[in-house]
C-alpha cells in the first residue's frame, strides 16, 4: 500500500483561544513561563482518498470488500465521522546570563496534541440505470424520460486516535524592532490508538428525469446502510522533526 501524507485543512466549526500571561512570577534558574495556548476544533482531512487495493490491505478479512464486482467505480462522495482535535502548548523564555544567548532571545515551547478522526477514505461500487416511465408535457408537448438508478456502494474509511508530544526551541531577533526574524528546531513524538478500518455497505436508490438532449436532473436520492464491518489495525509509534521559521 502506498503511503499517503494527509493534508489537513481547518474547516466547519473551529474554536480557539489564546491566554497570554505576563504576570511577574519568581524566576527559575533558567525558564520563565510567558505564554499558554489552548486550541480545540473540528476539521476535515482532504486529499486522502485511498484505492480499493489499499483498503483490502488494511482489512484483508473483510467479506464486504471481497464481494465488490469487477466493474466497480470510485465515487466522490463519502460518509465519514467528524474529526476533532485538542492541543495545549506552554511557551517559556529561556533565562540566560550569557550575553550571546540572551541576544538570541531563545524560546522553549512544550505541548501536547490529541487528534481523533479519519486519515483515509474511499467509496467503491456500481450503479445501474433503467427506464421507468415516459412523461409528456400538456403545456408544450415536450417528452421527458424517467429513469431509476439503483446501486451498491461500500463506504470505507480508516480512522485513528493520535496523541503527540511537541517540543521546539526557537531563536528570535530583537522583538522590539519593527521586523523580527525567528527560526529553530522542533520535534514531535507520539503514538496512535484505536486504529480501525470501517466498511459500510450502502444500497442506493434514485430517479432521474431527462429530455431528448439527455440532460439529466436527479430529483430524489435515497440510501441506507444494509450492513457494516470493523477491522482493527495495528497501532503505531510516530516521530517527526520540523524547522519553525518566519518573519514578524
Amino acid at each position: 500500500m502506498k503511503k499517503r501524507k494527509p493534508i489537513i485543512a481547518f474547516v466547519l466549526i473551529s474554536i480557539s483561544f489564546l491566554l497570554s500571561a505576563q504576570v511577574q512570577k519568581p524566576k527559575s534558574k533558567w525558564l520563565q513561563l510567558y505564554d499558554i495556548s489552548i486550541q480545540t476544533g473540528v476539521f476535515a482531512v482532504v486529499n486522502t482518498k485511498a484505492s480499493l487495493a489499499d483498503f483490502k490491505t488494511l482489512a484483508p478479512n473483510s467479506a464486504l470488500l471481497q464481494n465488490i464486482p469487477a466493474n466497480y467505480r470510485d465515487f466522490d462522495y463519502c460518509i465519514t465521522p467528524v474529526n476533532t482535535m485538542f492541543s495545549a502548548i506552554l511557551g517559556f523564555n529561556v533565562v540566560a546570563k550569557h550575553k550571546n544567548i540572551e541576544k538570541a532571545n531563545p524560546k522553549l515551547r512544550l505541548g501536547i496534541t490529541y487528534f481523533s478522526g479519519v486519515l483515509l477514505k474511499g467509496c467503491h461500487g456500481h450503479t445501474e440505470q433503467s427506464p421507468y416511465d415516459t412523461l409528456v408535457s400538456k403545456k408544450n408537448g415536450s417528452v421527458y424520460y424517467l429513469d431509476t438508478l439503483s446501486g451498491e456502494i461500500n463506504n470505507v474509511y480508516y480512522s485513528t486516535d493520535e496523541l503527540r508530544l511537541d517540543g521546539s526551541l526557537i531563536f528570535r531577533t530583537k522583538s522590539s524592532a519593527r521586523w523580527s526574524v525567528y527560526g529553530g528546531l522542533g520535534i514531535t513524538v507520539g503514538f496512535s490508538l484505536n486504529a480501525m478500518t470501517n466498511i459500510i455497505y450502502l444500497i442506493t436508490e434514485s430517479a432521474t428525469l431527462r429530455n431528448n438532449k439527455n440532460n439529466n436532473s436527479n430529483f430524489y436520492y435515497f440510501f441506507y446502510a444494509s450492513s457494516s464491518e470493523k477491522q482493527h489495525n495495528k497501532n503505531g509509534f510516530k516521530t517527526s522533526a520540523y524547522l519553525p521559521m518566519g518573519l514578524d
